[in-house]
């Protein structure tokens, strides 16, 4: 992440990227699909929508809504097992350490004392008889 607040992306742009992972996560599961043969992929989506059903008897007896809810929290459930699956094949991957310039430290600091070391250094003293030629009166006047 970029360490000025300026250049990170809007909650809009984190938004639209994560539906572009999401159709490459679902890209890729289907250019798998098109692998197999056609007969295939439709015994297996029926029986997959097919088990959703028969989890979930009471679909045919509650409303269209109510049953819609239902399928998309199976497909939610997916595509959270599809996240969890690729943070498995994360932890396997090495890990690529940067050296980041921007790093963030902090610590507390006793303002009291600065100001107090600060008003030791204040002296004023009194400045007698200072000659100043005309030059320099005119380079000092605006």
């Amino acid at each position: 992440m970029d360490s000025n607040p300026g250049k990170r992306p809007t909650s809009s742009e984190i938004i639209i990227k994560l539906n572009e992972w999401l159709n490459i996560i679902e890209n890729k599961a289907e250019n798998k699909i098109k692998k197999r043969s056609m007969f295939r992929e439709i015994i297996i989506k029926f029986n997959k929508w097919s088990n959703i059903f028969r989890r979930n008897k009471r679909l045919n007896n509650i409303g269209r809504d109510k049953s819609l809810n239902i399928i998309e929290s199976e497909i939610k459930n997916k595509i959270k097992r599809q996240f969890l699956e690729s943070d498995e094949i994360n932890e396997k991957l090495p890990i690529i350490k940067e050296n980041l310039k921007d790093i963030y430290t902090s610590k507390p600091y006793n303002i009291t004392d600065i100001n107090k070391s600060l008003s030791k250094l204040k002296t004023s003293k009194t400045a007698v008889n200072i000659e100043v030629s005309d030059d320099q009166l005119t380079l000092c006047i605006y």
